[in-house]
C-alpha cells in the first residue's frame, strides 16, 4: 500500500514559497482535479489559512499570516516524506 500526504498538505506546502497563486497552477502542482482543489482550497479559506481573490475568470489564492506559519511547518513535513 502506498500512503499519500493529505491534500491539504500537499497545498499548502506548494503555497509556501509563493506569494500567491491560481488554483489551476496549484492543480499542477500538487496533481488534484481543479473541483477538488477549489473545494480544498475554499475549506482552507474558512478556518483562516487562505485568503482567495477572484480576478477575472481565475482565483488568486494568497496564505494567511496564521496559514503562512503552518505552510511553513508543513513544507517541512512534506520535504521529509517519501510519499506522494
Amino acid at each position: 500500500m502506498r500512503l499519500t500526504l493529505p491534500e491539504w498538505m500537499r497545498i499548502m506546502a506548494s503555497l509556501a514559497d509563493a506569494d500567491s497563486m491560481i488554483v489551476v497552477d496549484i492543480c499542477s502542482s500538487v496533481g488534484l482535479t481543479y473541483s477538488h482543489t477549489f473545494a480544498v482550497v475554499k475549506e482552507l479559506e474558512s478556518v483562516g489559512m487562505l485568503k482567495t481573490v477572484k480576478k477575472g475568470r481565475t482565483r488568486v489564492v494568497r496564505l494567511t499570516p496564521k496559514g503562512k506559519d503552518m505552510a511553513d511547518m508543513t513544507r517541512l513535513v512534506v520535504q521529509g516524506a517519501q510519499w506522494t
